[in-house]
């Protein structure tokens, strides 16, 4: 399994790489970048996410499950946090806590382990996260350095929250649906995914190459790897068993009409696996809390998770089957 993941995520590390060089040699500006990352490409991406899905309760359930977990996660780091650190570092490592990398890294990973009913699936949590970005992510990063007042006021100055709402306006009404069969659309849409996709992950070589006097935080390093490999994968497993030992809320998830709550088992604890999300770096810079830090600290989970993953779904995967 090592081998097939490495090769399944090897052009990730290339395009941190390439950023790195570009960021290095070319004198590349992260702060335009980030702007690009958040004020255009994602408000693009989250709208064609909304508009596209087709709602129904298992997918409401799927999408509100990965919304509620985030945000529940990046709280209970917020508050656990301020017994750590009394400075910003608190407010981005509590976002992190909540954002991982289900699209880049989690989407390929799920497709070679599970196959292409995995797809959906992880498209509909990446959305639920997205949403956790637009809202709470926002707010909790934002009140490092704001009152709550100005954080609503930031979360509202986000464009990705109103393309969120539109698209899930005009898909439950069901206006310009047409869209989506004009090859301009789905053109213009794969461009902006694209780019999404290579200046997020790019970003982190960017911020890499920014590194001046380098000074190696272990207990940034720890905790930011404690939320996202040791909690995400805990709490998730807790809430499998709870449902399939007591809720069967997942059993409404059909498959050929056929209960798929077992793909659904399989494919959250594939997700509570990956790496720290890539924008993170972008929402640091925005806010300007340790960029270069938390791009390393990133770059370090995304070596990490190639040996980790393997280990841990050779011994949990087995109980989901």
């Amino acid at each position: 399994m090592f081998l097939e993941l490495f090769i399944k995520v090897l052009p990730l590390y290339l395009m941190i790489a390439i950023g790195y060089f570009g960021g290095k040699h070319l004198n590349i500006d992260n702060k335009t970048i980030s702007k690009i990352i958040i004020y255009l490409t994602t408000p693009i991406v989250v709208f064609n996410s909304t508009f596209r899905v087709n709602l129904s309760f298992s997918v409401i359930l799927i999408i509100l499950s990965f919304f509620l977990i985030s945000t529940a996660i990046s709280l209970l780091a917020l508050f656990f946090l301020k017994f750590v650190f009394t400075d910003a570092r608190r407010n981005i490592l509590a976002f992190s806590a909540g954002w991982g990398n289900t699209g880049y890294f989690g989407l390929p990973l799920a497709l070679s382990i599970l196959g292409p009913d995995s797809e959906i699936i992880v498209v509909l949590a990446v959305l639920g996260m997205q949403i956790f970005f637009a809202t709470a992510g926002v707010y909790i990063t934002a009140i490092g350095h704001f009152s709550p007042k100005q954080a609503i006021q930031k979360i509202l100055s986000m464009p990705l929250l109103y393309t969120a709402i539109l698209g899930f306006v005009l898909n439950y009404f069901n206006l310009f649906k047409e869209l989506l069969e004009m090859e301009i659309y789905e053109s213009f849409i794969a461009n902006f995914r694209g780019g999404y996709s290579l200046l997020g992950v790019m970003l982190i070589g960017f911020g890499i190459s920014k590194i001046k006097d380098f000074k190696l935080d272990l207990k940034f390093i720890s905790f930011g790897f404690l939320a996202k490999f040791i909690v995400w994968p805990v709490l998730l497993m807790f809430l499998i068993f709870l449902d399939k030992n007591y809720f069967h809320l997942m059993n409404n998830y059909l498959i050929n009409g056929k209960s798929g709550a077992n793909l659904v088992y399989q494919t959250f604890l594939i997700l509570s696996l990956v790496p720290m999300g890539a924008n993170v770096v972008a929402v640091s810079l925005e806010f300007n809390i340790d960029p270069e830090k938390t791009a390393f600290t990133i770059f370090l989970s995304y070596l990490f998770a190639i040996f980790y993953i393997p280990l841990v779904l050779s011994i949990l995967m087995p109980i989901l089957s």
